[in-house]
């Protein structure tokens, strides 16, 4: 699968988000192949979420993931 781009300012947070879920994952594991699944077990569900929303035409991801209620100024 390929990766699912980013808008502009998101990459940094979604790149915490993934460091602090592997670190959880290394820490809670016994093994690196533990490791990994734990890991996979938050991120694969959120990328192909991601892919849906790309490959179902939804031109910016980002804010196709806002609430309703979400405005912009």
């Amino acid at each position: 699968m390929p990766h699912a781009p980013l808008g502009v300012g998101v990459g940094i947070n979604r790149a915490r988000l993934h460091a602090s879920e592997l670190a959880l994952a290394v820490v809670n594991s016994n093994t690196a192949a533990d490791t990994i699944r734990s890991y996979e077990t938050t991120m694969l569900p959120r990328s192909n979420e991601r892919q849906n929303l790309l490959d179902n035409g939804a031109e910016d991801p980002i804010t196709a993931e806002l609430p309703d209620s979400a405005t912009f100024v």
